[in-house]
């Protein structure tokens, strides 16, 4: 969900938003060794949630101003927010050795990260927009280079002007 305010002169604006997410793994295989003697090995899948929080400042360029009838706006967006995440029982739970080598990794800790993206909307009435848009989303780690976990969001949808 966003709360996009345009300011009086239409071409700056600001953006409040938020996403739920919902993440993965396909099924794999943990296999221990200690000493060159396998001591146990689990199969299985994770998932766990995650959630996204963001403030962005909007440029848009409504065509309408210069080409009457075309109900079309490109815009571009940045800014700064948040990533964090919940915990994971399953890993928890079925594997938490691997959890207790990964400094229990499921217990997320949120993350900033800096956004940059654009979109375009169409404008049906001077209320009712479809549009779309995508984001690149820098996550930082704190240090930790070897992460990388940065990632594209793509947003579309119905929007409606008060």
């Amino acid at each position: 969900m966003d709360f996009t305010y345009w300011f009086p002169w239409k071409y700056l604006g600001v953006r409040f938003q938020g996403a739920g997410l919902s993440l993965s793994t396909g099924t794999f295989t943990v296999t221990e060794n200690l000493n060159g003697v396998r001591q146990a090995s689990r199969t299985g899948s994770v998932s766990t949630s995650a959630g996204v929080l963001t403030s962005d400042l909007m440029l848009r360029l409504p065509l309408d101003d210069f080409w009457p009838g075309v109900h079309l706006a490109p815009y571009l967006m940045g800014g700064m927010g948040v990533i964090f995440g919940g915990n994971s029982a399953s890993i928890n739970t079925r594997f938490p050795d691997l959890n207790a080598r990964f400094n229990n990794a499921t217990h997320m800790r949120s993350s900033p990260l800096g956004n940059i993206g654009g979109g375009l909307e169409y404008r049906f009435t001077p209320n009712w927009a479809i549009f779309g848009e995508a984001g690149y989303n820098f996550v930082s780690h704190g240090g930790n280079r070897g992460a990388n976990t940065n990632f594209v969001q793509s947003n579309f949808g119905f929007r409606y002007a008060f």
